[in-house]
C-alpha cells in the first residue's frame, strides 16, 4: 500500500518531525503537529474512479491516511457519513 505522507510539521515553528514515530506535539515548542503529504505524487497516482470503486468506509481513503501497514488498520464496521442538503 502506497502512502503519500512525507513528514509531520509543527503548526507553530514549522519544525519537521518524522512521520514514522508516534508523536502528537512538537519537540521544540510543544504545539500540534500537522501531517504533510506529497500531493503532486498523489495527484498523479490517485484517480476519482479508484475512490468511487472502494467500499464506503474510512479505509476508502487509506492512501491519504498515515498508516503504513495493513495490519494496523482497525475497523468497527463504521461507514462514511453521507452529506445531506438542508433546507
Amino acid at each position: 500500500m502506497e502512502i503519500f505522507l512525507t513528514n509531520l510539521e509543527c503548526s507553530n515553528c514549522e519544525a519537521r518531525h518524522s512521520s514514522r514515530e508516534i508523536q502528537t506535539v512538537c519537540r521544540s515548542c510543544g504545539r500540534s503537529l500537522l501531517a504533510r503529504y506529497d500531493l503532486q505524487s498523489a495527484k498523479q497516482q490517485l484517480r476519482k474512479e479508484w475512490f468511487r470503486s472502494r467500499p464506503s468506509t474510512l479505509w476508502k481513503y487509506s492512501p491519504l491516511l498515515p498508516i503504513e501497514k495493513r495490519e494496523n488498520m482497525i475497523s468497527l464496521g463504521e461507514e462514511i457519513t453521507p452529506v445531506l442538503r438542508l433546507n
